[in-house]
C-alpha cells in the first residue's frame, strides 16, 4: 500500500493542472444539467447559447476523462525503451493499482458527488437509490476507463495514442458500413446474447492486454489480443445467419392465432412520377399502406420488423430482407404505414407492370398489467411509476416526467371525449383515444449515462393531422388538451409472444407506393 500511495501522490503533484480543468469540467456540467434547456428566467437568445453549452459539456468532460486517463498511464510508459519506473522498486500490479486509484479519486469521485448532488436537487432519496448511483459508476469504469487505460498502456505517447483513437474509428466506421451490406443485419435484436458475446469479448480482451503489458510488456502481443477480439466479434456480426434468428425468434401464425390482422390499405389512385432529383441515391423509398384490425382490448402491437417481395408476371423479383420499423398499433386504430425500400435497378424493371406483393410482419405482443386511472392534479405530482410529473405548461398534450436512472416500462391512454378543456384554446376539437407508449426496462441491468435523472415527455398527441370533415381533401389538427382533474389510464407492459404475420396482394403497381417528396 505504501508504494501504491507514493506513486499516487507523485501523479498528483504531476498533473494537479489536468486535476483542476477535470474538476472545473464537472463543476460546468452539474451547473448545466441543474439549469435546463427551458430555464424561464433565460432569453431566447441566452437559452439559444445554453442550450449549445448543455450538449457540448458532457462530450468536453468525457473527452478531457480521456486524455487526463492516457496521460496518467503514460507517466510510467509501458512501451519503447524509456521504461525508468522498471529500476525502481515497482512491482506491477501495484503500479496499476495507483493509476486506477488516481482515475477513481480524480475522475469518478467528483462525478459520482455531483450525481448524487443531481439525485437530491430532483427531490429523490439518496440512500434508495445509492445503489443505482454505484451502478452507474461500475458501468463507467468498465465501458469508459477501461478502454481508456488499454489506450495509454499500448500507446507510447499523446500522439500514439490520439492515432490509435483514429485508427479506432476508422475501424468502427469501416465495419459498421460492411455491416450494412450483410442481409437482414439490422435485425440483430432477434439475435439473443449476440451483444453479451461481443461485449464480453472486447472488454475481455482490454483486461488480458492490460494485465498482460503491465506484467510483461510484451507490446505488439498486447495489441495482437485487442486486435484478433476486434476480428472475431466482426465475423460474428458478418456470418450470423440474421433471417434464420428472425423466422426463430418469430414464427408464423395463421388465421384467428394473430395478434393482428392486416390488409393493403387504399393505394394512391394515380401513379406517382419518381423525382429525379433523388436518382444519386441507390435505393428507392416508398410508403405500403395497412389496414389493421381485430386487436384485443388492452392490448399492443408492435411492429418491429417487414420484409417485402415483389414479383412480375414475367418472372422478375425484388426481395431486400428485414427492414427493422417502431410501429405501435392499437386496439381502435384502422390504418398503419410501413416504410419500405427498393433497389432502384429492381424498382425500374418492375414498375411499369402489376406486381404481386408478399408482405412479412415481425410483431410483439404486449397485454395492460396494473392499469389504474390517474387523474391529473394541479401544479407537479408524484406517482409510484411514472416519478415526479406534471403537464406541460406550453405542450398541453404532454405530460413532463422526471424518475431515477430510468424511464418506466409504459402504456398510457386518454380519452378525449371526457377531457375537462378540449376546445379551450379554439381549435376543432375531435373525440379520439390518444395513446403513449415505453417498452419495459430490465431493472436488473447496471445503470449507465452520465445524469441519474431521467427527464422524459408522456406524449399524448400521437396523431395530430386527420382528413377535414367539410369536403376531404384539406387537413386539421386533432387536439389533446390535458389539464386538472382530467383520467388518464396508466398501466405497464407486459410482453405476451413474437410472432410472424403474413399478407399476399396481387396487382399492385409500385408507382402507387412511391414516398411523395
Amino acid at each position: 500500500m505504501r508504494e501504491i500511495l507514493h506513486i499516487f501522490r507523485k501523479d498528483v503533484r504531476r498533473h494537479w493542472p489536468e486535476i483542476v480543468i477535470g474538476l472545473l469540467l464537472v463543476g460546468a456540467y452539474a451547473d448545466v444539467t441543474l439549469k435546463g434547456p427551458n430555464d424561464e428566467m433565460t432569453t431566447m437568445v441566452s437559452r439559444t447559447f445554453f442550450q449549445i453549452s448543455a450538449s457540448t459539456v458532457p462530450p468536453l468532460m468525457m473527452l478531457f476523462s480521456v486524455f487526463l486517463a492516457v496521460r496518467v498511464v503514460q507517466g510510467e510508459t509501458l512501451v519503447g525503451d524509456r521504461q525508468w519506473w522498471v529500476t525502481k522498486p515497482y512491482e506491477w500490479w501495484k503500479l496499476l493499482a495507483a493509476k486506477e486509484m488516481f482515475l477513481l479519486v480524480f475522475a469518478s469521485a467528483p462525478l459520482f458527488l455531483v450525481q448524487l448532488f443531481l439525485l437530491k436537487h430532483a427531490d429523490f432519496s439518496v440512500l434508495r437509490n445509492l445503489g443505482g448511483i454505484v451502478s452507474m459508476q461500475v458501468s463507467l469504469e468498465i465501458v469508459f476507463f477501461l478502454p481508456c487505460i488499454g489506450l495509454g498502456s499500448l500507446t507510447k505517447n499523446l500522439a500514439q495514442a490520439v492515432m490509435g483513437i483514429v485508427a479506432a474509428l476508422v475501424s468502427i466506421w469501416g465495419i459498421m458500413a460492411l455491416l450494412a451490406k450483410v442481409p437482414n443485419s439490422s435485425m440483430s435484436s432477434a439475435v439473443e446474447g449476440l451483444d453479451g458475446i461481443t461485449e464480453i469479448l472486447t472488454l475481455g480482451s482490454i483486461v488480458v492486454a492490460v494485465g498482460w503489458q503491465y506484467a510483461r510488456r510484451r507490446t505488439w502481443a498486447s495489441r495482437g489480443v485487442v486486435l484478433s477480439a476486434a476480428v472475431v466479434v466482426t465475423l460474428f456480426y458478418v456470418l450470423t445467419p440474421y433471417e434464420r434468428f428472425v423466422e426463430r425468434k418469430y414464427p408464423l401464425v395463421e388465421g384467428s392465432d394473430r395478434p393482428v390482422h392486416v390488409g393493403l390499405g387504399a393505394l394512391s389512385r394515380v401513379d406517382r412520377k419518381r423525382s429525379t432529383r433523388l436518382d444519386f441515391l441507390p435505393d428507392v423509398f416508398m410508403r405500403i399502406p395497412l389496414h389493421v384490425s381485430e386487436i384485443a382490448p388492452g392490448q399492443v402491437v408492435v411492429l418491429e420488423g417487414v420484409k417485402v417481395s415483389a414479383e412480375g408476371p414475367d418472372g422478375v423479383r425484388s426481395a431486400q430482407g428485414w427492414t427493422p420499423q417502431w410501429e405501435q398499433i392499437w386496439p381502435d386504430d384502422v390504418s398503419k404505414e410501413i416504410s419500405y425500400q427498393m433497389k432502384r435497378k429492381e424498382y425500374e424493371r418492375l414498375e411499369r407492370q402489376p406486381v404481386r406483393m408478399h408482405i412479412e410482419l415481425a410483431v410483439t405482443e404486449y397485454r395492460e398489467t396494473e392499469p389504474r386511472e390517474m387523474v391529473l392534479p394541479e401544479g407537479e405530482f408524484a406517482d409510484p411509476q411514472l416519478g415526479i410529473c406534471h403537464v406541460n405548461e406550453r405542450i398541453f398534450s404532454q405530460i413532463n416526467c422526471r424518475r431515477p436512472f430510468r424511464i418506466p416500462g409504459l402504456i398510457a391512454r386518454f380519452d378525449t371525449a371526457s377531457g375537462k378543456c378540449q376546445g379551450e384554446d379554439g381549435k376543432v376539437r375531435d373525440d379520439y383515444v390518444a395513446h403513449a407508449w415505453f417498452p419495459p426496462t430490465n431493472d436488473e441491468a447496471l445503470e449507465t449515462g452520465l445524469n441519474p435523472v431521467a427527464e422524459y415527455p408522456i406524449g399524448l398527441g400521437s396523431n395530430p393531422w386527420i382528413p377535414s370533415s367539410e369536403d376531404g381533401n384539406g387537413i386539421r389538427r386533432r387536439v389533446v388538451h390535458l389539464c386538472a382533474g382530467d383520467r388518464v389510464l396508466v398501466a405497464k407492459p407486459q410482453e405476451q409472444r413474437h410472432v410472424r404475420v403474413q399478407l399476399d396482394v396481387d396487382g399492385v403497381r409500385l408507382s402507387q407506393l412511391l414516398f411523395a417528396y
